[in-house]
């Protein structure tokens, strides 16, 4: 990425939950992130597959918190997380977690009827994305 000038490209990455096993993983992740993509700066970094029980591992590993330090070290510039749960659970994250910019909702077309992925569900995520003034993406 070095021969781009930073300006010209947006970059985004996410933090694997799926395979943090401690808070003390964070900083290796991240750190590995930045160094094999040579960017300098996230512009968009997401906690990735928050749902139910990964949103607990997070919690309680202070993920949040960890991506909110980044940012104020200029490390990230838009903050968020990726979402495959419920619509309860998400009006649970963007209540507890204002601080975060944005939200991408999975929408997959080939589960439309299945009831945490499907039209009703995709619509009722939006609308409380939208109440809470979140970005979705």
């Amino acid at each position: 990425m070095e021969r781009y000038d930073r300006n010209s490209y947006v970059f985004a990455d996410k933090m694997p939950t799926v395979i943090v096993k401690s808070a003390d993983e964070y900083p290796m992740y991240f750190e590995r992130q930045l160094e094999r993509t040579g960017v300098g700066y996230f512009d968009y970094y997401l906690m990735h597959n928050m749902g139910k029980d990964r949103y607990q591992k997070t919690k309680a590993f202070h993920g949040f918190e960890f991506a909110q330090q980044k940012k104020e070290e200029g490390l990230i510039k838009q903050f968020g997380f990726s979402f495959h749960d419920d619509a309860d659970t998400l009006d649970e994250i963007l209540t507890q977690h204002p601080e975060v910019d944005f939200v991408q909702l999975q929408i997959n077309y080939l589960d439309w009827d299945n009831q945490n992925a499907g039209f009703i569900c995709i619509s009722l995520k939006i609308v409380r994305c939208v109440k809470q003034d979140f970005a979705a993406i």
